[in-house]
Parts: structure tokens; sequence; C-alpha cells
């Protein structure tokens, strides 16, 4: 029998929700898109749905505590927590940087055609670093938000502990 995990589910979407704003606001402001309200949520609902599509095919975190075992350290301890989170930062800010970065340069009328190719290149290189610091970062504290918001409204499994920091 399938054990029902809505906790899990909520602190899931959360999670996905609240780094999509980060990340939309992010690549508004390394791609130096101006800022408004459609912007913002055309960003947003694309990289909530990158998360969403990542996680169906890649098992990230997985692999992020797979890396960090690779380590000398404890697990679920604060540094291992921090090596683990290396991989799914990196996995969904490879895309979220690609993707959205080209929704924002790809579409936009006020850059010329033939230029958009050239132009979406290079903001993936220059906006990668610091998209992946921003997500890296605000990962943390993500999680410790959704963790708060879930436990509000669902209860918790056992041994469902918050996200160290």
């Amino acid at each position: 029998m399938k054990k029902n995990n809505k906790f899990g589910t909520v602190m899931s979407i959360s999670v996905s929700v609240i780094m999509g704003f980060v990340m939309a606001v992010t690549a508004i402001i390394v791609n130096k898109i101006p800022f408004g309200l459609g912007v913002l949520l055309k960003n947003a609902c694309i990289s909530i749905l990158v998360v969403f599509l990542i996680s169906l095919f890649i098992p990230y975190r997985k692999l992020g505590e797979q890396f960090a075992g690779l380590f000398p350290v404890k697990h679920g301890s604060l540094p291992f927590q921090l090596i683990s989170n290396i991989v799914p930062s990196l996995i969904i800010n490879t895309f979220n940087t690609i993707i959205i970065s080209g929704a924002n340069i790809l579409t936009n009328p006020g850059i010329p055609a033939a230029a958009r190719m050239g132009i979406w290149g290079s903001a993936i290189v220059k906006g990668f670093p610091i998209m992946f610091l921003v997500a890296y970062i605000a990962s943390f504290f993500a999680q410790k938000i959704a963790f708060a918001f879930t436990s509000r409204f669902f209860k918790r499994p056992d041994g469902a502990r918050p996200p160290k920091m």
C-alpha cells in the first residue's frame, strides 16, 4: 500500500514556489529586464515549472546526499547539508538560467532579432554564477519557511525535523 505523504508534497511545492519567485527576481535583475508584474509572474511560473519537471526526472536531492557522502562529515550535520545542497542548486540553477534568460531575451521585442542568440549566450555565461549563488543561499531560507508553513497546516511525519541552517 502506498504511503500518503501530504506533508512532503506540500513542502516540495512550497519550496518550489518560494524559489520560483526568488529566481524570477534574480533573473530580472541579472538580465537587466525592466521590472513589471507580468515579467515577474512569467519568470516565476517558468521557474516553478522547471523545478517540477526536473524533480520528475532527476533525483537531485539523492544525488546531493550521495555527493555529500563522499566527504568526511556526519550525515544530517550543517556541513553535510551545505555540501549536499550544491548538487540540487547546480542542477536547478543550470536549467533556470538557460530557460528564464531565454524567455526574457528571445521574446523581448526591444532586442534586435539578429542579436538575441548572442545576447542570450552572454546572459547565460554572465548570469549563471550570480543566479547559482542566490539560489544556493535562498534555498536554505526557502526550506525553513516551507517547513514552518507546512507544519502549521499538516501533521509532520514521524522524525520530520526542521532543516538546519
